[in-house]
């Protein structure tokens, strides 16, 4: 079991709030009242699992079906988090965290990791402001986390 250091964020900061997918097990375990409104994209997964990914209404750019290939996924969020509102988390309200309780893993371990210049792949999980904890996560604590989610596992706890 992998345990997820706390970031020490600013309070009232927000800045790596942006729409994320949810997997099911997530998605499920918010309460129905809070998902009403909003504007649900879906994706299947590389390994066949199927992902939500909420976004404010009346927010989404043309052409962005209602259920988006794997391929697609991580250019779609690209593309949405450059938007200044269509980006912001639709759980995210006055820059705080609405579902913080619930809040997806990929919300969980932005920030755990050290930034480096090698690795792309990795520093989309850092701090936009450089907050670090004081024991963060390694590359491949990482890669363990986001393929057990990937299967709708759950393999971590909160430390």
């Amino acid at each position: 079991m992998i345990v997820i250091p706390a970031v020490p964020c600013d309070e009232g900061c927000s800045e790596c709030c942006c729409p994320v997918p949810f997997s099911k097990r997530e998605w499920v375990a918010i309460p129905i009242e809070l998902k009403k409104g909003l504007d649900i994209r879906l994706s299947i997964n590389f390994l066949g699992r199927l992902m939500a990914i909420p976004l404010r209404p009346g927010f989404l750019p043309a052409g962005i079906p209602k259920v988006i290939p794997q391929k697609d996924v991580k250019k779609v969020l690209r593309g949405l988090q450059e938007e200044e509102i269509p980006g912001s988390c639709p759980f995210s309200v006055e820059h705080r965290c609405t579902i913080y309780e619930l809040r997806p893993l990929v919300c969980r371990i932005h920030g755990t990791v050290r930034l480096s210049p090698s690795s792309n792949v990795h520093n989309r999980a850092t701090c936009p402001r450089g907050k670090v904890p004081e024991r963060p996560l390694s590359y491949a604590q990482l890669d363990h986390l986001y393929l057990a989610w990937l299967e709708n596992k759950r393999t971590w706890q909160e430390g």
